[in-house]
């Protein structure tokens, strides 16, 4: 449960960054919003969304649930217009400047080709560390500060709001026997996903 302080912040934020995405810099101005996710291999299971209507309730189907499944971090970006986390990174400033610097700024500016555009990220540690923002704001175009992103507003990227349950839907439709199962259902799941949906 939030406070007024603290719906207040997430209104005066959501207001600057809205400022922001309606008046950019540049009428180009493409955005990238980034977020993280863990997918395990169980079956992915919703009581209020997976009902089954049955006469024997031993009709119906077991969705088998392990204690700690396994699981593969993913790290997604989306454009305004797919690499694995090794098992067991937990990212620190350090890694993620240099997953930054290796691998998600060639692909943006590659992207972008040219055209001015806007780095979003969430305010986890590792994003809001000074040795971050400062390799961000030397790197790229423009990014999202933490002073502009609403806190707790999953429903502002679209990563969380779609992104992730479209995903999801997919790759945990029925338990992966194995975490390169896993791995291979995600990245067809990502190559399969409708452009003008996302």
């Amino acid at each position: 449960i939030s406070t007024e302080k603290d719906q207040e912040n997430r209104f005066n934020k959501a207001l600057n960054l809205l400022n922001k995405l309606k008046h950019p810099v540049h009428n180009e101005t493409l955005w990238f919003f980034s977020d993280k996710k863990n997918f395990t291999q169980d079956q992915k299971h919703n009581s209020q969304n997976n009902r089954c209507c049955v006469r024997n309730p031993h009709e119906v189907p077991i969705v088998a649930q392990t204690k700690f499944p396994a699981a593969v971090m993913v790290f997604g970006i989306i454009s305004s217009d797919g690499d694995f986390f090794p098992k067991g990174l937990r990212l620190d400033s350090e890694g993620y400047v240099a997953l930054m610097r290796d691998v998600v700024a060639p692909w943006i500016k590659k992207v972008a080709a040219g055209r001015p555009y806007v780095f979003q990220q969430d305010s986890a540690p590792c994003h809001t560390s000074h040795k971050t923002q400062k390799w961000l704001s030397e790197n790229l175009d423009d990014n999202t500060s933490p002073n502009i992103w609403p806190p707790n507003s999953p429903d502002c990227n679209p990563c969380d709001f779609y992104l992730w349950g479209a995903a999801e839907r997919d790759t945990n439709r029925t338990a992966c026997n194995t975490m390169a199962e896993l791995k291979v259902r995600i990245t067809l799941c990502f190559k399969k996903l409708p452009r003008d949906q996302v």
